[in-house]
């Protein structure tokens, strides 16, 4: 005779449920409420999708994961700390994910920025070139043209070329920067931007201007421009010379009397896009690389001319080279 199979109230109740969670339990996951923290991610993932590292299979498994994860952030900080890492992944190590407390940080420690200072030293002009980075229209201003202005005044009594000191350069606001030194760069399309889908943005230099593609000028001043012809210029480089100082070295390539002293660049010769987060966090993603006025993209530390091995022999090695021409 066939035994009875009975079903205890207990055992109903887990048959259920594991029907209930089969069919029903991920359309109920994915209708839950977008936390806070996933949908910061989600912004953030969107801008990271112009990096440079974008295409590649490393990128979007990252960001698959990032997806997957984001759901289960229980804080803000953790969610930085995901982007802070994502941000590299997407668009190489000139890429960074800045918390709103390490952006406020570095502004309340860079409030007194250096401007560019020049003198002259036996008849050759030398230009020192701090790194600048803010986002006051009228500082940015102020950096551009002071460098203007102290080129202007030590152009009468410079003979023998220019010493452009860019060591321990640690980049900033590229436009204004490039715009301090324009009369030391002759005019035309010196620098450019290439982008991963092999599209580029070429800069037009015409006296204090900097011009992009479309007619709108990025970079201008109203102080009187210095007209230098064929400057002879010894550039000064080292592992501290960073983005934009290393845009500078790329437009002065193959420029006539160009020569650069002393040691390997850092290696981000390239473009960075800012994005600010809703809550003063900073997202630095690269897009594009620089391109000299040949065409030849640089990615990576860019070598000098000639090694200098010591410091403090940069300047005396620029200066014998500048005056065996004068």
């Amino acid at each position: 005779m066939p035994s009875k199979r009975i079903w205890t109230t207990g055992a109903v109740a887990v048959l259920v449920a594991l029907i209930f969670v089969t069919f029903f339990g991920p359309s109920i996951h994915s209708n839950a409420p977008e936390t806070v923290e996933e949908r910061y991610v989600r912004r953030a993932l969107g801008s990271m999708d112009k990096g440079i590292n974008a295409d590649t299979a490393q990128w979007r498994q990252a960001r698959e994961d990032a997806l997957a994860d984001a759901g289960d952030l229980e804080s803000m900080a953790a969610a930085h700390a995901l982007l802070d890492r994502l941000a590299r992944i997407a668009g190489g190590p000139h890429s960074s994910f800045s918390a709103p407390e390490q952006t406020l940080a570095y502004r309340e420690a860079n409030g007194d920025h250096a401007l560019p200072e020049a003198e002259v030293k036996d008849r050759i002009g030398v230009i020192k070139l701090p790194g600048f980075a803010s986002d006051d229209l009228e500082a940015l201003q102020q950096y551009t043209d002071t460098g203007i202005l102290q080129i202007a005044e030590a152009a009468p009594t410079v003979q023998c070329g220019w010493i452009l000191d860019l060591r321990s350069h640690s980049g900033g606001s590229i436009y204004s920067i490039l715009g301090a030194v324009t009369p030391l760069i002759e005019d035309g399309e010196v620098l450019s931007y290439a982008y991963p889908d092999g599209s580029t943005t070429g800069l037009r230099f015409e006296g204090p201007r900097i011009i992009a593609p479309d007619g709108s000028v990025w970079s201008d001043s109203a102080v009187p421009f210095p007209r230098i012809d064929s400057p002879r210029v010894a550039i000064l480089q080292d592992r501290g010379t960073v983005s934009a100082g290393e845009a500078i070295i790329v437009a002065l390539e193959g420029q006539d009397g160009v020569r650069s002293f002393g040691r390997d660049t850092r290696g981000y010769p390239s473009l960075n896009d800012l994005i600010q987060m809703d809550d003063g966090a900073i997202l630095a993603i690269t897009v594009a690389h620089n391109q000299d006025r040949f065409g030849k993209v640089y990615d990576g530390p860019i070598p000098p001319d000639e090694t200098i091995l010591s410091y403090n022999d940069d300047e005396a090695s620029a200066k014998e080279w500048l005056m065996a021409q004068c």
